[in-house]
């Protein structure tokens, strides 16, 4: 029997993040910081950009667009986007790019009730921060087209080896950009192989991360570091029936 749902994931999610600390967040973003800008969003458009063109697409926790502005400019067919957060879907809408798309005030446990199809479903960093990804992967599923895929970014197992890799652990993490803790999930490859085997989802293309060559010069440590360590897992995974 799948899991209940319970919103207190969504609620702690939505406490980290209030207006001041999304000011913050977004003002870091756009100096650029290691994890995102050099790390992760890299070779998760990767990814995307052998995928989206001509492709009805999905961006699940869309904060303020970034990621729907660079999917707009690699000739999508479509692009809606979902954030549960009030404060990102303003600063959104402020980017004259993005005026005429349509960012819903919704969380991806509710993505169903959009009554939409999708080719392409991505998530940069986000489904770390849900509890229930047994639920939202059901709900993924049942809004892919066949032959669809869901590319996702996660915290890469092995960066959580201070704690049991075999459990499922609630974690925190406090950005530098501000102070307030954000809660966090890891997990293991058994605990996601099973996740989409669940769901009818094939793993088509694994990505262990690495940074962007010019990070060495501007975040020296951490290029080091997670040049001989993965700190994120790119994983797509598609949908044959």
């Amino acid at each position: 029997m799948m899991k209940k749902y319970n919103k207190i994931d969504e609620k702690e999610i939505l406490e980290s993040y209030n207006k001041n600390t999304v000011i913050h967040y977004f003002n870091a973003r756009k100096r650029g910081t290691f994890i995102n800008t050099y790390l992760t969003t890299p070779n998760l458009r990767s990814v995307l950009k052998e995928n989206i063109e001509g492709k009805d697409v999905l961006d699940i926790g869309c904060a303020f667009g970034e990621d729907i502005e660079w999917c707009l400019k690699n000739k999508v067919k479509s692009i809606t986007g979902i954030e549960i957060n009030e404060h990102f879907i303003k600063l959104a809408k402020q980017n004259q790019f993005l005026k005429n798309i349509q960012i819903y005030n919704l969380s991806a446990y509710d993505v169903n009730i959009l009554n939409l199809k999708f080719d392409i479903i991505y998530a940069n960093l986000v489904f770390d921060q849900i509890e229930n990804l047994d639920l939202v992967f059901n709900k993924l599923s049942s809004i892919l087209n066949k032959n669809g895929k869901i590319v996702f970014s996660v915290v890469h197992p092995l960066n959580s080896l201070t704690n049991d890799y075999f459990i499922n652990n609630k974690n925190y993490f406090t950005p530098k950009s501000h102070n307030n803790k954000i809660p966090y999930y890891t997990r293991n490859f058994e605990i996601y192989s099973n996740l989409f085997h669940k769901n009818d989802l094939y793993i088509e293309k694994i990505i262990e991360a690495k940074p962007l060559n010019s990070a060495k010069f501007k975040f020296p440590v951490n290029y080091v570091k997670y040049s001989k360590l993965p700190g994120i897992v790119i994983f797509s995974v598609i949908k044959k029936n």
